[in-house]
Order: C-alpha cells, then structure tokens, then sequence
C-alpha cells in the first residue's frame, strides 16, 4: 500500500536528518520565553505587592484563594500591556521560521543523500524561502475569499429554506451544509499550498501561480489518499495536545518546575518530529506517484482500489 509505505519512509527520513528538528524546537522554545517571561514577572510583582503574601497569619487559610486572584491580575495586566504586541511578534517569526525550516528541509527529504548538510540546509532555504512566501500570502488571499463564499453559501441555505416550519431541521440542515462546505474548502486549499511546497522542493520550481496549478492538479486527482495522509497528522496532532492538556491539568507540579520544561520540550519535539515526518511522506508520496505516472503503472491507493496513470 502505497499510504503505508510513504509514511513510514517519510517517518525515518525525518528522523535521520534530526536537525532541522532540533532547530525548530530550538526557536519554539524561544518564543515561548519571550510570550511567558512577561506574564511571569507580572505574577510576582502582583505577589510582592499584595498585604496577604506577607502576613503570616492570613496567609495559610487565604493562600489559595489569593494565588488565584494574583495569577489573574497578573495575566490581565500582562494582556493588556503586553499580549497584543508579544503575541503578534511570537506568530510572525514561528511563521517565519517555520517556513524557513520547510524550505531548507524539503529538498532534502526529495533527494537521496543519507546525510543532513548544513550548507545544503541553508542553500535550500535561500532559494525557496522568497517562493514560500508568496505562497503563503496567496494562500491566505485564498482563505479570505473561501470565507467570503462561505457566507454566501450560508445566506443561500437560509434563504432556500426560510419557508419550512421545521426550524430545528432548517437549523441542522443549514449548519450541516454550509459546515462541510467549508470543511472542503478549506481542506482543499490547505492541501494545495502543502503539495505546492512539495512540488518546489520535489521539482526544484520557483513559479507559485504554476506551483499552485500543479498541485491542485495533483490533489484534485489524489484528494482521497491526500486526505487521509493529512487526517492521519491530525489525529496524531490531536492526540499529542490532549496528552499534554491532561498531563499539565492532572500531573504537573507547575510550569516553572524542571519537569514542567522538560515536558513542554518533549511536546515541542514530538509536534515537530510529527509535522515534518508529514512533509517528508508527501514529498515522498508525490515522487512515488510522479514515477510511477512516467513509467505509466498503476498506482495502489488502498488494498482494493487502483488508478491507472498513463
């Protein structure tokens, strides 16, 4: 099975070439001080400053009740003083870098050489960054308009079924329909723009209006085991968060703590092994197929279904 084969060589490429990994927890883990370093100073400047944390005789009966309140002045004021700046930075250079890590690393997982370069990395990444960018900001030109005719989808839904006096079936109908619309939409262009990475980086192409043509090409062609490999990243995406979720709410002693890091790196190593693990099996999934489409044989696409290339 061709799904199978790619996601497991994809897994072990990224695993081989563990250093652009590395590089991408590395910066993660620096935007994570910059986001949390403010609303921590602001925690213990509400702390010094408040009459319970220095009465001895208040404090053990009020101390969970004053914790509380602190921790929420703290982040108020952090909020409101610095979130709006902090936040937008911290997005912009994760974005940044991440499209940085993808240019550089692609080219390699489209390769055959067994070992990570660093002058190959950063070759990579000059010459792709610049395109990537360009994708993304048609991408998100994209995004805006699919929003915009979801909403026409929505208004036309509600008006074709303004007339029944079933307004819980209008209801469900109505959210059912113009939700998987969306759903597919922006499925669509999401696996686009992915695939348009993979074709740059698997061709060694520079053109985003022609990238983006050929990977819609190939996605509308390949959208179901597209979509699985993708569904297959969420799931595992989604369970890792979770994990984490029920492990800082049921196990952690605290943020600050060493557990506390070590844990927030081990999630921050296992995203990012996961994310480009995923980048890898489409760069290997699109190759694969491209072959296979040049020799003219078939594709396997599950254990019961085949397409002819020719």
């Amino acid at each position: 099975m061709i799904l199978l084969v790619t996601l497991l060589k994809g897994l072990a490429k990224a695993l081989r070439y563990w250093q652009p990994i590395a590089f991408l927890v590395l910066v993660q883990l620096v935007l994570a001080w910059l986001v949390a370093s403010p609303l921590t100073m602001e925690m213990h400047r509400a702390w010094d400053h408040s009459t319970i944390a220095h009465d001895p005789e208040i404090l053990p009966a009020m101390q969970g009740i004053a914790m509380d309140e602190l921790m929420l002045a703290g982040q108020e004021r952090f909020e409101s003083l610095y979130n709006p700046l902090f936040m937008a930075i911290a997005g912009v250079i994760y974005v940044l870098f991440s499209m940085l890590v993808l240019a550089g690393v692609l080219p390699l997982y489209a390769g055959l050489d067994l070992k990570f370069n660093w002058e190959r990395f950063w070759g990579n990444a000059s010459r792709y960054f610049r395109p990537f960018i360009g994708l993304a900001v048609l991408a998100a030109l994209l995004f805006w308009a699919a929003d915009l005719a979801s909403e026409l989808v929505d208004a036309f839904v509600k008006d074709a079924l303004a007339g029944s006096d079933d307004e819980f079936s209008v209801f469900v109908t109505g959210t059912l329909a113009v939700g998987a619309f969306r759903f597919l939409l922006f499925s669509l262009i999401v696996l686009v723009f992915q695939y348009a990475k993979v074709i740059a980086a698997a061709e060694g192409l520079r053109n985003i209006i022609y990238l983006t043509r050929k990977a819609f090409g190939f996605v509308s062609r390949f959208f179901v085991v597209a979509v699985i490999l993708f569904s297959l990243l969420g799931l595992i995406e989604f369970g890792i968060v979770a994990l984490d979720a029920a492990v800082w709410n049921y196990a952690l002693p605290g943020a600050d703590s060493l557990f506390g890091w070590g844990w927030l790196v081990l999630v921050m190593l296992l995203l990012s092994a996961v994310k480009l693990s995923f980048f890898s099996s489409q760069v290997l999934l699109y190759t694969e197929i491209s072959r296979r489409a040049s020799e003219g044989v078939r594709v396997e696409l599950n254990s019961g279904s085949y397409e002819t290339l020719v």
